[in-house]
């Protein structure tokens, strides 16, 4: 069964498309484990740091830069998803055994087939990881009040919940949430009132260490990388506006960020769907049952009290995306699926409200199984999306040579094991925002715009200059290509390579 999962989601993650988040932290995994440059201090970077690790020590023992950095986010949400079910599998123990399977396999089938997680699950971006180490963190504390406040399971954690904090920023307003369930009375509590939330701090701050490490490297670096560029991409936004069509323009402002949840993510059927489960099971249920409290009421509230947070990640980079809201869904699921188990007593509510969960996940999954049709395409790896953008890679290296390729695609010439200029390891993102820093700003952060091209490339030029992908902002690349010789070479996969003149 969790092999069949993994297959599903494995062969749906190898034929999405190519997002441009994705260049960023493949590029930062790729500097790290070629060169050993670290993010902030040797280039810009505008995420937390620790997914770069992780990419580096995963592209050691691989040239396959996408298939393994996709490979590791499936299996974050594979993990996620194997957690819930085995949560669900325990929470309905003692139940008839076709009941406690419909449960626990239904929990994975809601989640599989939710527009969010089929979105934003698989790519190579901070979102899967980030999920699964909060959702290790919430049954760790729940697991430290089954056992009277164990100190042990209330360290791991705020462990889990610093190492996910250094891999997505949005993580961390959850540290509030989570200090307050630590005063949560226990029925004999191993330690006092006080220690409790000590202890979960200090488990914060030892997760953390690793980015306090690059903040003392590079201070100002560090806050620009996850402080200052939200403003200056904001201000992008803004002044050059959106394509025709884009959903995202309304999605600028508070109000404009919830007309857009409104609008786009709880259109979506699987979408509205989770929501009315949610509003039933997790918040009228539970209302109508307060004189009765049940055995997992630390595990709802603290479920409950998680949304509110994860909302406040979800709205603070502006403009809003759809897989912003992707970590709501398992937090969702879970407080449905404790309010169901304090359920387990009430015979007349259960028999209903297991019939209205039936249908929410029958509908579910007519609506969402669509998504994993590609599963075929796991006997034909040679037509998974990242081993074509690996052959584009070697179809690179091969008209280049040992020469560093620009681009503000990073992903492709490191897929061929070619040098990529530290200053574009964004891909996109430093280069669109360049003109708007302030020049000084500009040069303590390592962020080229146009106007300081021509004298970067003047100590080394380019072998190639690869374009194809973000339009007009790559055209100062086409005019330096144009003025120095370079030749034109469309690619296989629609990209053109500007090749040298010494290459040729």
């Amino acid at each position: 069964m969790f092999a069949v999962l993994f297959a599903l989601l494995l062969g749906a993650n190898m034929q999405k498309s190519l997002d441009h988040d994705e260049h960023q932290f493949i590029a930062g995994g790729a500097l790290l484990a070629q060169k050993g440059l670290l993010p902030y201090k040797d280039y810009a970077y505008f995420h937390m740091p620790y997914l770069a690790f992780a990419y580096a020590a995963i592209f050691k023992i691989t040239a396959y830069r996408l298939l393994a950095a996709r490979v590791f986010s499936t299996a974050c949400a594979w993990l996620m998803l194997i957690a819930i079910l085995l949560l669900a599998w325990r929470l309905f123990r003692g139940r008839h055994l076709l009941l406690r399977s419909l449960l626990s396999l239904g929990s994975a089938g809601l989640i599989l087939t939710n527009p969010l997680f089929v979105y934003t699950s698989g790519k190579a971006w901070n979102h899967d990881a980030t999920v699964l180490l909060i959702l290790l963190a919430f049954l760790a504390s729940g697991r430290s009040v089954k056992q009277n406040g164990c100190p042990k399971w209330l360290f791991l954690s705020g462990l889990l919940l610093g190492l996910a904090t250094g891999v997505r920023l949005s993580a961390a307003p959850l540290a509030l949430p989570f200090l307050l369930m630590t005063l949560w009375p226990a029925p004999k509590p191993r330690s006092g009132t006080l220690r409790r939330p000590m202890t979960f701090g200090l488990g914060l701050l030892v997760g953390l260490l690793p980015a306090a490490f690059l903040f003392v490297l590079a201070p100002r670096q560090f806050l620009f990388g996850n402080l200052g560029y939200p403003h200056y991409n904001t201000l992008y936004r803004q002044q050059v506006g959106f394509v025709a069509g884009d959903v995202s323009v309304i999605a600028m402002s508070i109000g404009g960020k919830l007309r857009y949840l409104a609008r786009y993510v709880f259109s979506s059927p699987g979408n509205l769907l989770l929501l009315l489960a949610f509003v039933f099971f997790a918040l009228y249920m539970p209302l109508t049952d307060l004189h009765r409290p049940g055995p997992y009421r630390f595990e709802l509230t603290l479920s409950l009290l998680l949304i509110p947070f994860l909302l406040i990640g979800s709205f603070a980079p502006t403009p809003a995306f759809f897989q912003y809201f992707y970590a709501l869904v398992p937090f969702a699921l879970l407080s449905i699926l404790y309010a169901m188990a304090d359920l387990r007593e009430r015979k007349a509510k259960q028999n209903w409200s297991l019939a209205l969960w039936v249908l929410i996940l029958t509908l579910s999954c007519a609506y969402g199984i669509k998504a994993y049709e590609s599963i075929h395409t796991l006997f034909t790896p040679d037509d998974w999306l990242p081993m074509q953008v690996h052959r584009s890679g070697r179809e690179i290296a091969e008209m280049v040579g040992a020469e560093p390729v620009l681009t503000l695609s990073p992903i492709f010439p490191l897929e061929g094991q070619v040098d990529i200029y530290p200053e574009f390891a964004t891909g996109v993102f430093a280069w669109r925002v360049a003109p708007l820093v302030p020049y000084d700003t500009r040069r303590e952060m390592g962020i080229i715009s146009p106007t300081e091209l021509t004298d970067l490339l003047a100590s080394k030029p380019p072998g190639g200059i690869l374009v194809g992908d973000e339009g007009g902002l790559e055209q100062p690349f086409v005019d330096y290509a144009e003025q120095n010789g370079y030749e034109a070479r469309p690619l296989d996969d629609g990209h053109t390579l500007w090749v040298a003149p010494l290459q040729r």
